[in-house]
């Protein structure tokens, strides 16, 4: 998977996202150099259940590149988490060469570790995963 960060930029309104009382896991790209942090995404569900939605915010620091956006999913019967990290980097002025909307916890660390590739340049990064 690549990302084209050409158009990496703050996305406005993106404090509607942050549900921080239904925080509920965070994934983060790790420079293995100096252990900064890359590409952060934080992932919020406020009713804890399958019917409500779930919120996505990310945020990129690559050097001189960095931004932040945030997305939602809503409905049944999909991996909401991989559609609602989509709209964020979307929202952020990320696009991937793949959908990602849907396809599990996999595809959402390829994306974001496309990210953190196409920002640095660098091609090995750790991975964090941190649960609420």
């Amino acid at each position: 998977m690549k990302a084209d960060t050409e158009n990496l930029h703050d996305h406005c309104g993106m404090g509607s996202y942050r549900k921080e009382k239904g925080f509920y896991r965070q994934i983060s790209i790790i420079c293995p150099r100096d252990g900064s942090s890359i590409v952060t995404a934080r992932f919020y569900w406020p009713g804890r259940d399958g019917a409500s939605n779930c919120y996505a915010c990310v945020w990129i620091w690559g050097g001189v590149s960095h931004g932040h956006g945030g997305g939602k999913a809503g409905g049944y019967g999909y991996h909401k988490e991989s559609a609602a990290i989509e709209s964020a980097l979307h929202n952020a002025g990320v696009y991937l060469s793949e959908n990602i909307g849907g396809r599990g916890d996999s595809a959402i660390r390829d994306a974001l570790t496309a990210v953190a590739r196409a920002v640095t340049g660098r091609r090995r990064f750790f991975t964090i995963e941190a649960h609420g």
